[in-house]
């Protein structure tokens, strides 16, 4: 018979916890594990053992980095859009106000998108760093 030691019984995760999540929570976390390239246990494990969340897996942080260009070109032509959108208003045409209120609303996600890439983009500088 093989002998267990303590150090590995302790470390065996041999217990489960069950938590339940509204559908957008559940979405949420999933796509913060994909992001992350983690397992939701892992997330979960890490809040609360470590209070805080884990960082990018570096082979994941290396394939954003490489997409980074891609998605700076895109966040570019999403402004563009709204600009020329805004031009159009400002010619003096009759705008209705949900569309006013949506194009406040694209600007604000356009703005918090941008500070996401300018973090990235800094996690990019550090991941090439030793």
């Amino acid at each position: 018979m093989r002998k267990t030691t303590k150090k590995k019984e302790e470390k065996t995760r041999s217990h489960s916890v069950l938590v339940r999540l509204t559908t957008d929570e559940y979405q949420k976390v999933k796509e913060l594990s994909e992001a992350l390239g983690v397992s939701i246990a892992e997330i979960f494990r890490s809040k609360v053992f470590r209070g805080e969340f884990p960082e990018f897996r570096r082979e994941r942080l290396e394939k954003i980095c490489n997409h980074l260009p891609a998605l700076i070109r895109e966040v570019n032509r999403i402004g563009v859009n709204v600009n020329q959108i805004a031009r159009y208003c400002n010619r003096g045409r009759v705008v209705d106000y949900q569309v006013l209120r949506q194009l406040e609303e694209i600007n604000e996600e356009l703005a918090s998108l941008l500070l996401l890439v300018v973090k990235l983009f800094e996690e990019c500088g550090r991941a090439d760093k030793p």
